[in-house]
């Protein structure tokens, strides 16, 4: 394994980055309950666009479907609910690049920050692709493997010792995208849960000796998010601003 992680950091190269535009029928799946979810996923350049059926992490949001769409290079990312959505229920959570990951399943298509070096060929949706051993700077011994076309379209990507692709385009069509598809769509209202959790965080935070603020020092971010993104928007806002 160590002689792995030397070889592979001897050589250390980046994949191609994204620049193409196309739409995408993509398979999605999600290890921790062996389901494949459907997705269409538009991308531009660094933007990318997926709409699927809800994970089991995506539960608590309304409607029928949700849409991801996020940027690698600038960090930005927001997940809002599709379908038959009430209009107290528009609502766009802008979230982090890791945590809306995990919601699609711990997809890992996202490989502008990796490097690693070149280990075969592959045809994936009649397009040929390099596959790539990936692992990220920060984390060495995290490594993937992702089969990446010319124009740095990542067509299936993998954990290195996974028994399957968690991520594998069916079929793709390349051509012009609506930039709209790409922004958070007209009449719903975008809360910032990164605000949110850091305003929380530093109310129940300075509660001094109440148990209440000691049970959410204890807590991670992660822990702390997903609370949030159970409760009403509006209840929060409310309670950070009255400070009870």
């Amino acid at each position: 394994m160590l002689a792995g992680l030397l070889a592979i950091n001897a050589q250390a190269a980046q994949p191609p980055q994204p620049k193409a535009a196309y739409q995408a029928q993509v398979d999605i799946w999600d290890a921790r309950n062996n389901r494949v979810y459907p997705a269409v996923v538009n991308a531009y350049a660094s933007k990318m666009r997926i709409r699927m059926q809800k994970t089991q992490e995506m539960q608590d949001m309304p409607g029928d479907a949700a849409v991801a769409v996020f940027d690698p290079v600038t960090g930005e990312a927001f997940v809002y609910p599709t379908g038959r959505v009430a209009a107290g229920e528009q609502i766009v959570m802008k979230l982090d690049m890791q945590r809306v990951s995990s919601m699609l399943g711990g997809a890992s298509f996202d490989v502008s920050h990796l490097q690693g070096q070149k280990i075969g060929h592959r045809t994936v949706a009649g397009e040929g692709c390099d596959e790539w051993q990936l692992a990220s700077p920060q984390q060495p011994n995290k490594q993937g493997v992702a089969c990446i076309t010319q124009d740095g379209v990542v067509l299936s990507a993998r954990e290195l010792n996974a028994r399957r692709d968690n991520y594998l385009v069916r079929q793709i069509s390349r051509g012009p995208q609506d930039a709209k598809l790409f922004m958070p769509p007209v009449g719903y209202r975008t809360v910032d849960m990164g605000s949110l959790l850091g305003g929380l965080q530093g109310l129940l935070g300075g509660s001094g000796g109440q148990s209440g603020g000691s049970m959410m020092q204890n807590m991670d971010s992660e822990t702390l998010q997903k609370m949030m993104e159970n409760v009403d928007p509006e209840t929060l806002q409310k309670m950070l601003q009255s400070g009870q």
